[in-house]
């Protein structure tokens, strides 16, 4: 056989292989009207435009490619559709690049035939009450981008295998009851810039090179168990804007190399058992910072640094610290006394401030009323 024709050959079979499944045999349309059929009467009523064996002719929510051969996309977010995944047939979808069924109200597991969808770049399955384990098999799909599984009742270990992603920039698990630690393999990303486990059970340290210190642009950790001291190489993350680390069990001072932060905007470190003096390296961070957050912790605040910080924040908490310096701070729970500082005029920027249970006298300076960005102030129990 000529060389022209085996090529030809060749092609002719990588064009039917992109194109299955194909709408037209009725297959796809059948696993979707199945899966609509479970779901619950108003859940039904809702997806009433799936009728006919073309969804991609106009069933809503449902999105082809250019030839309107293959489904591509299924976008079914703030449905409130009811039910489950376990007549969803993913081996018969195989072609799905996105698939969004974000806050619904669907329950049970997610399956672990989900590794047929091998094209698969976006994921969402938050603000469900999805349950069970996040299946192993999601590490499968080696295309994922955007992977929003946050706001589930999902538990166990978050799986090694995840970290494996490399195309992976967003990964949401916040918001389950995910326990154990945070997987070793998470130092392996290359392209992650939104990396969200917060309010979960997760334990153990911090990675010291979580996500990519040359990607990572968001890291929020707060509201689990971690224990340890902050990684001193999270001073190396470049494009890092937020880092809430709050409502732990982190241990150890504060450490310098969060200086090194240029372009940090959101610092969050209240309720741990960090110790020692708050870094004057910090105010590095002055020009850029709009929250700072140290609150119910062991360290001792310095007065200077911290009053050169608040200066362009939004909104700071330093409460339940032990304050050190010659002049009182805005800060709540520390025994403070004497007159409220003339200087807090000054801080323009400044959203929300917290005075309360203090032992301040005196009359509110005349200079407040240049807080012109103040939403909130506490200055009860004094």
């Amino acid at each position: 056989m000529k060389l022209s024709k085996i090529i030809l050959l060749f092609s002719n079979f990588i064009l039917l292989a992109d194109q299955q499944p194909e709408i037209g045999n009725n297959t796809v349309a059948q696993t979707l009207l199945n899966w609509r059929s479970s779901l619950d009467d108003e859940s039904s009523k809702l997806l009433s435009s799936w009728v006919g064996p073309d969804p991609c002719k106009s069933w809503v929510g449902i999105g082809c490619n250019k030839n309107n051969i293959t489904i591509t996309s299924i976008s079914l977010e703030n449905f409130n559709l009811q039910g489950n995944l376990d007549l969803f047939d993913f081996s018969t979808l195989s072609s799905l690049e996105s698939l969004n069924l974000g806050n619904n109200q669907l329950t049970g597991p997610i399956r672990s035939e989900i590794r047929y969808l091998r094209r698969l770049k976006d994921l969402n399955f938050s603000s469900n009450q999805l349950t069970g384990r996040i299946p192993l098999e999601l590490g499968e799909l080696r295309s994922l981008e955007n992977l929003d599984l946050g706001s589930n009742d999902l538990d166990g270990q978050i799986p090694i295998s995840l970290g494996h992603l490399a195309h992976l920039y967003f990964l949401d698990l916040q918001e389950n009851k995910l326990s154990g630690p945070i997987p070793s393999s998470f130092e392996n990303f290359t392209n992650i810039e939104y990396l969200y486990l917060q309010k979960n059970q997760l334990t153990g340290p911090i990675l010291p090179n979580i996500g990519n210190p040359r990607t990572l642009i968001d890291l929020r950790l707060y509201d689990n168990f971690l224990t340890g001291s902050i990684p001193g190489p999270i001073g190396n993350y470049t494009r890092l804007v937020s880092l809430y680390l709050h409502q732990n069990q982190l241990s150890g001072s504060i450490p310098i190399a969060l200086g090194k932060l240029k372009t940090l905007l959101d610092l969050a470190l209240s309720v741990n058992i960090l110790t020692g003096s708050f870094p004057e390296e910090l105010n590095n961070l002055t020009m850029k910072l709009e929250t700072l957050s140290l609150g119910s912790n062991r360290s001792r605040v310095i007065y200077r640094p911290i009053y050169a910080l608040v200066d362009r924040c939004f909104s700071s908490r330093f409460e339940g610290n032990q304050i050190t310096g010659n002049v009182t701070d805005a800060l709540s729970y520390n025994g403070l006394t004497g007159g409220l500082p003339q200087q807090f005029g000054g801080l323009k920027m400044l959203e929300t401030l917290n005075i309360s249970h203090n032992n301040f006298t005196g009359s509110i300076p005349t200079t407040f009323n240049g807080l012109f960005s103040l939403t909130m102030i506490d200055i009860s129990y004094n």
